[in-house]
């Protein structure tokens, strides 16, 4: 008899209800992101299903370094001892190459895993041939896919064989807590936000870019570059702004908690999302959740959201002339419009009850 063939019992007697031991694996506690925040909310919706019983492994492989081996060869210690906790399914996010060592770890403890990518054809994993042939064999072993977009399957290569199912992705609550109230539109200036750990590969300064294009051609707008950033990253960026003369024009809010992140997207136009990494970027469905319409580079999980919902998408080769261009031909309160009509389908598509069912019928 295998893991995925033990039914747990809580409670004595005909009336105890079997349980669903599920382990978390993924995400890094210092490095907060959109993986992070999926692994939290995902915790926080299966939290009051009582068929459930959910922990949590971090792997802290985020921007690895070797400087950081001690810490996760004790991450992978933990991983073995939870053969103790005898889980029915590890639920693994799949973020980067270092990643893999857990997989392989999982399958020699004799884990049945099920597998969620978060990572996108550009990401040095897949771009280099030889990690990307490496992440496909030990995919391999995964004994099932739990996909946030059709759209995976085909840019990342998944070994034929192994079974998937479609998942979907868990907005934050806070933004069904705000449903009804509305920012103030009546600045007279185009609102832009720009979110992510901010980075060359998540389009962070190409942001600046436009800012700057739309300065050169007039246009009256207001910039808010929100997100965390390594100490040389926030340096550039600073020394990029002052180069750009935008230092009137964006500000740095920093890292925002859930409920501040949800108001600033409430408070914007349009996000400017020209990240060349995400496979399926969560900010993505916040802006659109959140009544803010998003511009994205031309990758195949946003063009999907932008297709499902609304949004526009540039070309990589030109991002910057191209968002400028739509910019300054889309007035501000007709892409507020198109983007609140899209927000409805959005949060219905995403209710937690419906994300929660959803997972959970892929994790049994």
């Amino acid at each position: 008899m295998t893991s995925a063939d033990v039914v747990h019992h809580d409670g004595d007697g005909d009336n105890a209800q079997a349980t669903l031991r599920v382990l978390l694996v993924g995400g890094s506690s210092d490095r907060p992101g959109g993986v992070e925040a999926f692994c939290e909310r995902a915790k926080q919706a299966l939290a009051g299903d009582d068929s459930v019983k959910l922990e949590h492994l971090t792997t802290s492989t985020a921007f690895f370094r070797p400087r950081g081996l001690p810490r996760l060869l004790g991450e992978m210690r933990q991983l073995i001892r939870y053969r103790r906790w005898s889980p029915d399914v590890v639920w693994f996010q799949w973020v980067n190459v270092v990643d893999l060592a857990f997989l392989v770890l999982a399958r020699l403890c004799g884990y049945r895993v099920v597998v969620t990518p978060h990572l996108g054809a550009n990401w040095r994993s897949q771009r280099n041939p030889a990690l990307r042939r490496l992440g496909s064999l030990v995919m391999r072993l995964a004994n099932q896919f739990a996909l946030l977009s059709p759209t995976q399957a085909v840019e990342l290569s998944l070994p034929q064989g192994v079974p998937s199912r479609m998942i979907r992705t868990f907005l934050p609550q806070e933004m069904w807590a705000a449903d009804g109230q509305q920012a103030d539109t009546t600045t007279g200036k185009l609102r832009l936000i720009h979110s992510a750990r901010l980075s060359a590969g998540k389009g962070s300064f190409l942001f600046l870019e436009v800012c700057a294009g739309l300065k050169r051609a007039g246009a009256l707008f207001e910039a808010s570059l929100a997100g965390g950033a390594d100490d040389q990253t926030m340096a550039e960026i600073q020394a990029r702004i002052a180069a750009l003369g935008l230092s009137d024009d964006v500000r740095y809010v920093g890292w925002l908690k859930t409920d501040a992140m949800m108001a600033r997207l409430r408070e914007s136009d349009v996000l400017v999302h020209l990240s060349i990494m995400d496979s399926y970027p969560l900010i993505v469905l916040e802006s659109l959740a959140s009544g803010a319409f998003p511009l994205c580079l031309d990758l195949a999980g946003a063009r999907h959201m932008t297709e499902t919902y609304d949004g526009a998408v540039v070309s990589e080769g030109s991002a910057v002339v191209d968002a400028v261009s739509f910019l300054l031909a889309n007035p501000a309160a007709t892409l507020r419009d198109r983007a609140r009509v899209a927000a409805a389908k959005v949060r219905a598509d995403h209710a937690w009850s419906n994300a929660a069912m959803t997972l959970k019928a892929a994790l049994s």
